[in-house]
């Protein structure tokens, strides 16, 4: 029986893709050879070759023990890879006004971009009256208001929030929000999905 041929790691989203050379990267970055961090992990000189390759996959313990020499943790070793910085500028990402029969109203603009997983509107004045319907998504919301007064209704339980103020809540439940203080108000409407 011929020894089973170990085959590099190649999918870009699979944890082992990105360890290997985050452990290397860490690795000499403080100036350890496999050798020394060998000895500081308790673990072989030769598993830790194969772990940077990409030919070898640790135990959730031995992680931890590699993580604790390299002084990380096992979030850092093992993040997916990080997206790119995108910064919206203030006088960029304005979104057209709902008319009337909307319940948004107001200028909006979006704070995020359209790629980015959270979701993030600034809204200045808004509607002082409640939509026709109650928003639903799923994730969490956050609201928060900058300026002035607004009232959030979650669930049928309306709660007044006044200028730094925050308001958390499960998003799958109706909710709207209004305004409460006229065109001075501005808030931060934030989901997570």
């Amino acid at each position: 029986m011929s020894p089973r041929k170990r085959v590099a790691v190649q999918d870009r989203d699979d944890p082992a893709a990105v360890l290997g050379p985050r452990i290397r990267a860490r690795r000499t970055e403080l100036g350890l050879t496999l050798k020394q961090l060998a000895v500081m992990s308790g673990l072989s000189h030769p598993f830790l070759s194969q772990l940077e390759r990409g030919l070898a996959r640790p135990s959730v313990v031995t992680l931890q023990r590699l993580a604790h020499s390299l002084g990380t943790t096992t979030y850092m070793l093992l993040a997916p890879k990080a997206g790119p910085t995108r910064i919206v500028r203030s006088d960029e990402g304005m979104l057209p006004s709902e008319g009337d029969d909307g319940n948004l109203g107001g200028n909006q603009r979006s704070l995020t971009a359209t790629a980015d997983r959270i979701r993030a509107l600034e809204t200045r004045g808004g509607s002082a009256s409640w939509g026709p319907s109650k928003a639903v998504q799923p994730g969490q919301v956050l609201i928060y208001v900058a300026d002035g007064c607004v009232e959030a209704d979650v669930a049928g339980e309306r709660h007044r929030l006044r200028s730094g103020d925050t308001i958390v809540f499960d998003g799958r439940l109706p909710h709207d929000v209004r305004n409460a203080n006229g065109s001075e108000t501005r808030y931060l409407s934030i989901w997570i999905p």
